[in-house]
């Protein structure tokens, strides 16, 4: 809202007026301007209305009178003696809220341009560089950032305050570019000193040297860089391939264990790790603002001056709003940890299903190819002839529809003694032939029934899936 504010009211026996407020920041007080009806014309309430409102200056007509109000919030600012109507009323009750709120922050910008004043006058009196005056400095602008973040301390009061900050960082600055390029030139050196370390240790890797001596030099060496005064460049540079050496030697050692993207049970667990640290994050956040909170009502009776309390009570009001709103968001993560629990498990079971329907699979080829063999070497050993081949096969294919139209086995006509010797031989492997069969048969009803679990299971799941989203 703005410092100025123009409305309608009424004075003693219904006289209408026209009334001018204007915010006195500085003196803590409104100072109100009373037009009667007989000097506030259209043209002049349209002037207060679209310039003076803005903060131009208006010529006033004679005829008007002026008064002083505090300001603050146990009293009006108006007179029992003015009514308005009911919109008028709040808007009035509004203008005090924040005009009240504004002078206070005004009152605490007050209190850090003193504070300002005093590094001001020390710093200024600096011939070289002093990091102590620097981190006083950030510290103090860190404190006015706070009050603007919280919204305590409004724009323009920030603005006078940043202005002259940054005059002094200037200072420093100034004073820190001689140290700079020192330091420039000093880490230049330690860069390439490292640099040079780290290439014959990649060389090494790409050698096929010995990785556990090579991580435990690449170690030693990471500490020899952290205690380096290094530029904030080279310290990025350097720790980039620090990050790259380390991570080609774990999958040298280790291999990738970096799941598939379309493995749906990877994805899930890498989605419940990122949610379980955001839990423990918003846990910990929530800790330290009722740390906060605790802290500030403890010290809410001991405040130093009203202002003071006016602005911790505030700021109490402030944390326990954030501590509500930031357990909500909480809750829904505990929600969404739930569901995706749920679904983890229900991935990690349909995995192990499909898994095992593949191992029998494999198994069931596997016995599939062994018999193959042991029939072919059966075959081999009989030692029998290509012709006596086909007509075992052709004497196999009688046998098999004599035994579907008798259901016993019925012995061929032998019109000679190699006909008879071919049916025993048949006769032999047969019983070969049929202990395999039976075990392939065997082996292929268990797969059949494994299979038509593993299809139950999903059909299952794919009505469970299609019920839950229609519901």
């Amino acid at each position: 809202m703005k410092d100025r504010l123009v409305i309608d009211a009424e004075r003693d026996q219904g006289e209408k007026v026209l009334l001018a407020l204007q915010l006195q920041e500085g003196e803590e007080q409104v100072k109100i301007y009373v037009f009667p009806e007989a000097v506030a014309t259209e043209s002049f309430e349209k002037e207060l209305m679209d310039k003076w409102r803005k903060g131009e200056e208006v010529d006033f007509p004679e005829g008007y009178s002026e008064m002083e109000r505090p300001l603050t919030m146990s009293d009006p600012i108006l007179p029992a003696s003015f009514t308005l109507n009911d919109d008028n009323a709040e808007l009035v009750k509004r203008a005090q809220t924040e005009w009240h709120f504004k002078m206070l922050s005004h009152k605490l910008s007050q209190e850090f341009q003193k504070e300002l004043d005093e590094l001001r006058e020390k710093i200024e009196s600096l011939d070289s560089y002093s990091k102590d005056y620097w981190d006083a400095l950030k510290t103090f602008w860190d404190k006015v950032q706070t009050q603007v973040r919280e919204k305590t301390l409004q724009w323009q009061h920030t603005k006078p305050l940043k202005e002259v900050t940054n005059s002094l960082f200037t200072k420093l600055k100034t004073l820190r570019k001689q140290f700079d390029e020192q330091l420039r030139e000093r880490s230049a050196v330690y860069k390439e000193e490292l640099t040079k370390a780290l290439e014959d240790i990649e060389q090494k890797i790409n050698n096929d040297a010995r990785l556990k001596p090579l991580f435990d030099e690449l170690r030693e060496l990471q500490s020899t860089f952290w205690n380096k005064e290094l530029i904030r460049k080279h310290r990025a540079e350097l720790k980039a391939y620090f990050d790259k050496l380390f991570q080609e030697i774990k999958q040298k050692r280790y291999g990738s264990t970096e799941g598939s993207p379309h493995d749906p049970v990877a994805r899930l667990e890498r989605r419940m790790s990122g949610l379980l640290k955001a839990i423990e994050k918003m846990e910990n956040s929530i800790a330290r603002d009722e740390k906060e909170l605790a802290f500030q009502q403890e010290r809410s009776d001991s405040s130093d001056g009203q202002l003071a309390a006016q602005l911790r009570q505030a700021k109490i009001m402030m944390i326990q709003e954030r501590i509500q709103s930031k357990r909500k968001k909480l809750e829904d993560m505990y929600k969404t940890r739930e569901e995706v629990k749920a679904k983890l498990a229900a991935a990690k079971a349909r995995k192990e299903r499909m898994e095992e329907e593949k191992r029998r699979r494999e198994e069931l080829a596997r016995a599939q190819e062994v018999i193959k063999e042991k029939i072919s070497s059966e075959i081999k050993e009989k030692n029998l002839t290509e012709e006596e081949r086909l007509k075992l096969e052709k004497a196999a294919k009688e046998l098999a529809e004599a035994k579907q139209k008798t259901d016993k086995p019925s012995e061929p006509p032998a019109s000679d003694a190699s006909s008879k010797e071919l049916v025993q031989k048949a006769a032999e492997i047969g019983e070969v032939v049929a202990d395999k069969i039976e075990n392939v048969v065997e082996d292929i009803l268990d797969s059949v029934k494994a299979v038509a679990e593993v299809l139950d299971d999903k059909l299952d799941d794919l009505l469970r899936d299609r019920k839950t989203g229609d519901g």
